[in-house]
């Protein structure tokens, strides 16, 4: 969808914007299927602004994200609120967080910026990382595959093919044997039968909003059962 339909699709299903002159920016987020435009008030105008998400069921995770996101704000987990939804069209209102994430602080002082900023985004996430496998909630929503075995030594593969050649100090011969080691294989089985729970799955810091200090989390339609550990490394290592 382009980005004149989804203004004129907003002026449709939003009423307080229907006459608002609005400010179009596209919001630009790697692959996924999705688009992004943020949509708000010219200079002097009333209203409150919005980001409208098109997306298509190339993956389908993108067409469980409202669902997901009704879940996790009722486990009390910080995510955008929905303005509106349009299933047909497959387009979702969200509110505008602004443009101000965790990322943006790589470079601050730990001790007074970046460590409670990290705090409070690991105490926000904690009721999702709560919720076990065992005992799923009755209003769970359906998910992306569960982290097993095999997902675990795709992850691996990614690894090799993707980090590996760029910058460990291992030769590619090296880099192969370490991949095909029993070693790794059986860290890849011991870890798909770990206990697992509900994990947010892309747990990096520009996927961690700020407003106004506290964290509000994007990019969590591939929510599923994993370890709570995933989502700690995915933020604590963040390249």
């Amino acid at each position: 969808m382009e980005v004149a339909e989804i203004e004129a699709l907003t002026r449709e299903v939003l009423p307080a914007l229907r006459e608002t002159p609005l400010v179009r920016t596209v919001i630009e987020r790697s692959g996924s299927s999705r688009r992004f435009v943020k949509l708000r008030p010219a200079e002097g105008a009333a209203g409150t602004g919005v980001v409208a998400m098109h997306y298509t069921l190339d993956r389908p995770e993108n067409g469980r994200f409202g669902a997901i996101t009704d879940f996790l704000r009722g486990l009390g987990v910080p995510v955008p609120a929905i303005r509106h939804r349009d299933e047909g069209r497959q387009v979702i209102w969200l509110e505008d967080l602004g443009t101000e994430d965790l990322a943006a602080h790589a470079t601050d002082d730990w001790d007074t910026v970046r460590r409670p900023l990290y705090a409070a985004a690991l105490r926000a996430v904690f009721p999702l990382h709560r919720v076990a496998e065992t005992s799923p909630p009755p209003d769970l929503p359906a998910l992306e595959k569960p982290f097993d075995a095999a997902l675990y030594r795709w992850e691996q593969d990614y690894f090799f093919a993707r980090f590996a050649p760029h910058f460990s100090a291992l030769d590619a011969a090296a880099c192969e044997a370490v991949r095909q080691s029993p070693e790794l294989a059986a860290l890849a089985e011991s870890l798909g039968k770990a206990p697992r729970r509900l994990i947010h799955r892309d747990f990096q810091s520009s996927n961690v909003m700020l407003r106004a200090g506290a964290p509000v989390f994007i990019d969590y339609q591939g929510m599923r059962w994993g370890l709570e550990e995933y989502d700690l490394a995915s933020l604590l290592f963040d390249p």
